[in-house]
Order: C-alpha cells, then structure tokens, then sequence
C-alpha cells in the first residue's frame, strides 16, 4: 500500500496555538506511518509548490511559539477558480492526498473550494476571533482575552491617576467575543460589539450618573469592526477624537477627559498559555477535540 502524504499549512492572521497545532499534526501523522509536506505562506505556497518535507525535528520546541514556523500569508489568486485548480496541480504533482488547513473563516472557506476541486482538507480553527462554528473556543482566543485583560489592567491605572475615559479598541472583525467577554472580566462601564447597535445616550447618562456617585474613571472595550449598521462594520481607529465614536460626549463630560487606546496586533502575538497550547494539540488527536465537528472521525478516513 502507497504512503498517504498530507500538507499542513497556516493562513490568513496568526493565532497563538497554531505552532502547538503544527505540532500535533505533524507528530500524529508521522506515528501513524504518514509522510508531512509544510507548505509555507498558506495557499500561495500551495499554488507555487513552497513546500518541505517535516520530520519530527522540525517541531521540536516550537510549543511555546508564537506565530507560525510555516508563516502564513492572504492569497488573492486562491478566491478565482483558477487558483484553486493550481492548487490541486500542486497537490497531484507533489502526491498530497489531503491537506489539514489551520486559520480562520477565510482559510475554511478555502479549503471548502479545495475539497470540492478534489483534494480533501481538514480545517483546525486557528483564529483568535472564535468566529467558527462548532467549536467551543478557537486557537489563540483564550490567549487573545488574557492579553487584553493584561493590557486593560495597565491602562486602568493611569485612567485613573488622570480621571480618564478610555476606549480600548480590540480585535474580533464582525465577532464581538473578544470585546464582550473581556469587557465583562474587566469591568468595563460599556462594552461595543458589531452585532448589537447602541444608544450613546445611554453610555452617556451611564457615565454621569456614575460621575455623581464619585467615580472619575472609566473604561470602554470596542470591537474594531463596531458601528452603525447602516454605515458598515469599520475601524475607528482613524476617525478624529482618538478615532471612538464616544469620543466627543466623553469630552464634554466634565473630568472625564477622553483617550482612545487601539491594542491590535499584540493579542495575535505569545506561544499561547496552557488552553490554547492544549487545544492547538488536542485538535490533532482522534477523540481529543472538544469540537462537534467529529474531526476524529475525519482524520480516521484520511488514514
């Protein structure tokens, strides 16, 4: 019987947890007697043949990595029919009879148009947005809220040390997971998430009735993508007044000087704390996800 060969690759943002998933992957496959291809850069590496064979050494310490040792990149060419038909040459060419896919909605999306162009994929959900469906938490989420609570608690101090109003900006694209339930671990006076529209009255009234009862600070989570529904999720980074859309009201509230804080790109970083380094693993083992995608079931066909 011919040696099954899959692929392995990261796409789209990085996420904690996605080297410890690589690992899983690469360690069980090899045990049960498979040959792994790492394909770099996610679907542009599949479709300019950017591979390498993996042994066991190429994953050793890498647990606690953040990033991804296959790098990861976005693939225009790979969302036209024609790419995805390059990609699958690759994978005859090379002899890959599946690739396991770690990312997020857009890499499952791919490796959806991949499965149905005649090579298998299997989707290990690598995002720190929790925005796929059924698992119960992503890789890297779990790490994305403890950075942001990290964060939060610093930025709180010298809120109030100047009694300030600050609006921490947090990742999550359409996905207010991130924003809400940090929000609620650290307190937050309000919280802004893109599925739910708001009163900034309401904010408003909230603040200074709080102002009258003694209290000269407060902190404000936003998820990046919050705003009105009928102008379109998008970023407020670059609007004026510290770019939050409470901005001006926190202004005219007297003591409550306004400060907008974005904290992006960190939560992507770090290895990983204990959950997502497990479950970049867990992932990987047949009956050890706590998926309900049956991906042991999956795996055990792959084989």
């Amino acid at each position: 019987m011919n040696q099954k060969v899959i692929g392995v690759l990261t796409s789209g943002g990085d996420a904690p947890g996605m080297n410890a998933a690589v690992r899983g992957v690469v360690r069980s496959a090899i045990k049960r007697g498979m040959r792994v291809v790492g394909i770099r850069r996610g679907y542009n590496g599949l479709i300019h043949g950017d591979v390498f064979e993996m042994n066991m050494r190429d994953v050793s310490d890498i647990i606690q990595r953040g990033g991804t040792i296959l790098y990861t990149a976005r693939c225009l060419e790979f969302k036209e029919q024609a790419g995805v038909l390059k990609a699958k040459e690759t994978c005859d060419k090379l002899g890959i009879n599946g690739v396991v896919v770690i990312g997020g909605d857009g890499s499952f999306r791919g490796a959806s148009d991949l499965s149905k162009a005649g090579v298998p994929c299997i989707g290990l959900p690598g995002t720190i947005d929790n925005d796929i469906s059924c698992t119960d938490y992503t890789i890297g989420y779990d790490t994305a809220m403890n950075t942001v609570c990290e964060m939060v608690d610093k930025l709180r101090d010298t809120a109030q040390s100047h009694d300030r109003c600050s609006v921490v900006e947090v990742m999550g694209r359409r996905a207010g997971y991130i924003a809400l339930n940090t929000g609620i671990a650290c307190g937050a006076t309000f919280i802004l998430v893109p599925e739910l529209d708001v009163d900034e009255n309401e904010i408003i009234d909230k603040i200074m009735a709080a102002q009258k009862l003694g209290k000269h600070h407060f902190i404000g989570i936003q998820s990046h993508h919050f705003g009105p529904r009928t102008a379109g999720r998008q970023s407020y980074c670059a609007r004026p007044c510290g770019g939050h859309p409470f901005g001006l009201p926190c202004r005219r509230i007297a003591g409550a000087g306004h400060r907008g804080s974005c904290r992006g790109l960190p939560k992507r970083g770090s290895g990983g704390l204990r959950h997502p380094r497990r479950l970049g693993h867990a992932q990987t083992v047949p009956g050890g996800s706590v998926s309900d995608c049956q991906r042991s079931e999956l795996l055990r066909k792959l084989y």
